[in-house]
This record gives C-alpha cells, sequence and structure tokens, in this order.
C-alpha cells in the first residue's frame, strides 16, 4: 500500500538525516506571515528520527492523536508537482513489476479526470475481513465526495491493482 510505503520511508535512515539543523527563527515567522500562515517554505526544520503514527483528523481539522490544529495550505503548482514526482518515484522504487509507469502514461493520454482515487487503500480502508473485505461501495462513497467538494461532472478515476478482485467487485452496483 501506498501508505506503508510512505510510513516505512519516514520511519528510515534518509528521513531522519534530511532537515536543517539550525535556522533563523525571525525568518520561519517572516516566510509564515508571506505564506498566509501554516507553512514557511523553508523546507524540514531539524533532524533525527520521525514520530510516524496512524490517526485521524476531525471535522474541523484538528488532529486525534496530537490535538494540533490542522490549517489550510495553498502551494504552488510547481510544488504540487514535484510532490507528485517523489510519490512515483518512491513507488515506482518500491513495487517490484511495477507497471506504474504504463499507468502515468495512461493517465497523460486520458486528461479528463481531475482526480485519481486509489481504490485498493479506500476500499480496504478498515475492512477486517478474512478473505480481505474489499469495500467497493466504501469507494464509490468517496468518489461522490470528490465530485461534490471538486465539482466536477466526469468525477475521479477509480484505480484499483489486479490483485483487487472477487465477487465484491462483481457486485451490479461495482460494475457501473
Amino acid at each position: 500500500m501506498t501508505s506503508e510505503i510512505i510510513e516505512g520511508w519516514f520511519r528510515g535512515e534518509v528521513a531522519s538525516m534530511s532537515g536543517l539543523l539550525k535556522w533563523d527563527a525571525n525568518q520561519v515567522k517572516e516566510m509564515l506571515v508571506r505564506n498566509g500562515g501554516g507553512w514557511h517554505g523553508l523546507g524540514w526544520l531539524g533532524k533525527g528520527k520521525w514520530a510516524v503514527q496512524r490517526t485521524s483528523i476531525a471535522s474541523d481539522g484538528q488532529c486525534l492523536t496530537c490535538s494540533e490544529q490542522l490549517v489550510c495550505v495553498d502551494i504552488a503548482r510547481e510544488e504540487t508537482e514535484t510532490f507528485a514526482y517523489s510519490v512515483s518515484s518512491l513507488a515506482m522504487e518500491r513495487e517490484s513489476q511495477s507497471n506504474f509507469k504504463e499507468f502515468q502514461d495512461w493517465l497523460e493520454s486520458h486528461s479528463e479526470f481531475e482526480a485519481v482515487v486509489d481504490g485498493a487503500n479506500i476500499g480496504l480502508y478498515q475492512q477486517n475481513f478474512a478473505e480481505g473485505g474489499f469495500s467497493a461501495s466504501q469507494s464509490s462513497l468517496l468518489q461522490l465526495l470528490i465530485i461534490c467538494i471538486i465539482g466536477v461532472i466526469n468525477g475521479p478515476l477509480l484505480s484499483c491493482t489486479k490483485n483487487v478482485s472477487g465477487h465484491s467487485l462483481r457486485v451490479p452496483t461495482t460494475e457501473r
């Protein structure tokens, strides 16, 4: 799963060595103000082992693990693309016999999608059934939420790997 790959990276040595040991607190404050608060744009501050833990975020933006209030951060298109490239590079590096690059190329040629939903991560979230318990309705619900939030007509692309199969994908509501 993508989340496990990202968690693994943050638990690794490279992540613990990334970041600045020294920084100017006044510059951080100035950059926070310049960027509208919530983000300074100076990279990671500090080095050392990351605290990695799964959590949930309340509807008001409060983290249910540390009680910090999340803020909305606007990032430039270039930064979004850099982040997307980093995540895709990590996925290609970790996946054996991955056809991730082929999938990226296919997405490039089918640009009508505003978002891509990872069906496996959504459909398997909190499913504890012995046989895997993929929830197609859970993935469909997220697709509908994205349509409402983004306001797109076509809706997002629901992507599932070849490993996600079985009865739950062959029910009438899923096949539509």
